[in-house]
């Protein structure tokens, strides 16, 4: 299994303005030569682009101070000649559940950026990847869990569905910031358990692309599918969370169901 999953794959230019982007600088744009604009019909000066429809290999990715992740797009040509830099948004899918590698844990500190906490007890460092979420922002989840994710995400795909994430593994800090802002009525801000507490910061929870309950595409899928995979509804109220327990969906799935008692 790689956790750069975009090396093996052929992408496909989607946007007709697929505009190639400064190496040194990705908020900015590279521009045509004198000599590229006589070649293409344009002018000197006029934004590059990647022209749409054409396929492409990405060579590597960074996550740019906007937070968009930007793509180095080279030819699907074997070997691949690199082409530039450009906004995954502009590619067919938009690189939602792609997988950007993995994060290593760099200490023991208990609210570092990997630090995992159960039922309030620090319990170790957990190895994270980055994965693009619903929103093509990048979420991070266990390396543990991974595997069991995929298979839900390609199970869906085969129905037509996409299953993407909102959220994912939630650092002691992200933790408190919400806790912060629920506790203290701040606009925008939803139910968060105390930081300690969650089952995102252990990489048991798993918010996802669900827009409702029954009648929502993704929730009808997950209801009927989830379980098999080892999914389940844990938190009443909140058709997104769906939690990774494989032994208790087992026997929700034998009965034919995908929440837990008392969940509404």
């Amino acid at each position: 299994m790689t956790t750069s999953s975009y090396l093996d794959k052929t992408f496909v230019v989607e946007n007709p303005d697929a505009r190639i982007r400064r190496d040194d600088d990705l908020l900015s744009f590279v521009t045509l030569s004198a000599s590229e604009a006589a070649l293409a019909g344009g002018n000197v000066g006029d934004f590059k682009r990647i022209p749409v429809d054409t396929k492409i290999r990405v060579l590597g990715t960074r996550i740019g101070p906007n937070g968009v992740v930007y793509v180095q797009a080279a030819t699907d040509a074997n070997p691949p000649t690199t082409i530039g830099w450009t906004s995954s948004r502009n590619l067919r899918g938009r690189f939602v559940n792609e997988i950007l590698g993995e994060v290593d844990p760099t200490d023991n500190d208990p609210r570092g950026t990997t630090a995992a906490w159960e039922k309030g007890n620090f319990v170790g460092q957990k190895k994270l990847v980055n994965i693009v979420d619903s929103t093509l922002e990048v979420e991070q989840i266990t390396l543990e869990t991974l595997p069991a994710y995929l298979r839900l995400v390609a199970a869906a795909e085969q129905s037509k569905v996409t299953v993407a994430l909102r959220s994912g593994f939630r650092t002691y800090a992200e933790q408190a910031y919400l806790y912060e802002g629920f506790k203290n009525h701040k606009a925008g801000f939803a139910t968060a358990a105390r930081p300690g507490f969650s089952n995102h910061q252990h990489g048991q929870a798993f918010d996802l692309n669900v827009g409702g309950f029954q009648g929502n595409p993704v929730y009808d899928w997950l209801s009927q599918n989830g379980p098999k995979f080892g999914f389940i509804r844990t938190v009443s109220g909140e058709p997104w969370h769906w939690e990774y327990r494989p032994e208790m969906a087992a026997q929700l799935a034998a009965k034919g169901k995908h929440k837990l008692a008392g969940i509404v």
